[in-house]
């Protein structure tokens, strides 16, 4: 009985679970699209700067030598506020 019951029920709601999950998709493809969009300046130029290679290297010395990581990562950081605050004008609204 409660099968029967749980059909009816999902048969009934069905155009309505459905406008609910395209609504849902069409609004996660918006806020991934816009914040794309925004981040894009900012990846191309940790890019420009090396920033992005250094992070992979970071990666890489997990499995070779895993003592100076914590020294790298530190460097790394350091590295990005460095290119952030140089670039800051140019990349970001100034008031």
């Amino acid at each position: 009985m409660s099968y029967k019951n749980s059909c009816k029920i999902f048969g009934s709601n069905f155009v309505l679970v459905w406008k609910q999950l395209a609504f849902l998709c069409i609004s996660a493809v918006l806020c991934v699209g816009l914040s794309y969009l925004l981040a894009m300046p900012t990846i191309k130029l940790l890019g420009d700067e090396g920033w992005l290679d250094r992070v992979r290297n970071i990666f890489e010395s997990v499995y070779t030598s895993p003592s100076s990581l914590n020294s790298a990562f530190k460097e790394v950081i350091l590295n990005l506020m460095q290119i952030l605050s140089n670039n800051f004008g140019a990349y970001f609204l100034v008031f």
